[in-house]
Parts: structure tokens; C-alpha cells; sequence
């Protein structure tokens, strides 16, 4: 373990874990670790594919959607960050994990080609709209 960390695990698989997410219990452990802890990180499943991680994040400060490179599509992203909002969630960023190692130079060139059609007209990428989707967040890299 890493000095000043605390890890809890989640335990085995509940059969009916949103109901134990929404619980007041849940929600009396979420304040206590917040008054104990400078920083309490909740690593939840994927927003879309089930309602664990709405749930969560309801109770919490905000949100960190993840987003894997090459498999999560633009639209699913955009997606899990308006319904995070819907719900009143601070959504704080993103972080795009998987990515291949790109020279600086490439990564320049990539960001640079995708942002315009064949015929030399500026247009946004997707991944620009997905930014301003989360508008006033600081992104990285």
C-alpha cells in the first residue's frame, strides 16, 4: 500500500446494489469519508451502462467521465456527460485512456488534419465538440 492512502474495496456483487447505492447508509459513509479524507475518489462503473455510477455521483462534489481511446464513440460520450448534467453532477473532465504513443509531432499533425474537410474548410472534430460538451473543464495533453 501507498503511505496516506486508504483503499476500500467494493466486496462481492450485491443483488440489488442501486438500492444499496441510494441507501441513506451509503450516503452517511460518502459524508463521513468527505469529512475524514482531503480527497475520496469513487471509481464506479460506466455511466451508460448501468444507473451505479448516476447514482454515485449524485452524492459526490463531480464527475470524471473515463473514455477509452479508439472504442468509446464520440456520441456514447456525449451522452454519459449530458445525463451526468441532467442529473445537476459537476462533470470535471475527461480522461482518455489507451492511447497510443504518438510522437508530439504526429499528435499536432492528427489534431491539426482533423480539423478540416478535404476541401480546406475549417469544421470541428469531434473530440472539439465533446470539449465544449464539458464546457469550462480543464483537459490535459
Amino acid at each position: 500500500m501507498l503511505p496516506n492512502l486508504d483503499f476500500l474495496p467494493s466486496g462481492p456483487f450485491p443483488p440489488n446494489p442501486s438500492e444499496l447505492l441510494n441507501s441513506k447508509a451509503m450516503i452517511r459513509i460518502i459524508e463521513e469519508f468527505e469529512g475524514r479524507y482531503d480527497h475520496v475518489i469513487i471509481d464506479s462503473p460506466p455511466v451508460l451502462a448501468v444507473t451505479d455510477a448516476a447514482i454515485l455521483a449524485v452524492h459526490t462534489d463531480g464527475a470524471v467521465v473515463v473514455l477509452r481511446s479508439g472504442e468509446t464513440e464520440q456520441r456514447a460520450a456525449e451522452r454519459a456527460v449530458d445525463q451526468l448534467r441532467r442529473l445537476g453532477v459537476r462533470v470535471f473532465g475527461a480522461v482518455l485512456n489507451e492511447v497510443s504513443a504518438a510522437s508530439p509531432d504526429e499528435s499536432y499533425y492528427l489534431q491539426y488534419y482533423y480539423a478540416y474537410t478535404p476541401t480546406g474548410t475549417p469544421v470541428q472534430s469531434g473530440w472539439q465538440r465533446l470539449r465544449e460538451g464539458v464546457s469550462k473543464v480543464r483537459f490535459f495533453g
